[in-house]
């Protein structure tokens, strides 16, 4: 079975191209479009993996996943991101994720699931 995934991004065409490149290594089963939703749609679906974009208007995937690791500390976040500097790294670290991707590499995504 495949594990299933939770796409967080604003951007409707870049959650469309994520899909694409884990359509064959994961099921997406929902989208959010903010950091704000990602709670509630974890708290439902428990996925496998959630694919997070950092800036978002209502939340920023930092923040959100701040919050998700807190309340479920097993959660796998892989922050996916325009921003490719250290200090954006060393965030999402903190925060708790378990990976960060810049968008300029996006395909790299696949990794994670291929490792698990």
């Amino acid at each position: 079975m495949l594990p299933t995934v939770v796409i967080v991004d604003d951007n409707q065409e870049m959650r469309e191209i994520l899909k694409s490149i884990v359509h064959d290594l994961a099921t997406v089963v929902e989208e959010c479009e903010d950091g704000s939703e990602v709670l509630n749609c974890y708290l439902r679906l428990k996925p496998d993996w959630v694919l997070m974009d950092i800036s978002m208007k209502k939340m920023d995937g930092i923040s959100a996943t701040k919050i998700l690791i807190s309340q479920f500390p097993d959660a796998k976040v892989v922050i996916v991101s325009n921003y490719d500097d250290d200090e954006m790294k060393k965030e999402s670290e903190k925060a708790g994720s378990i990976g960060f991707v810049p968008k300029e590499k996006l395909s790299s995504v696949r990794r994670f699931f291929i490792i698990g």
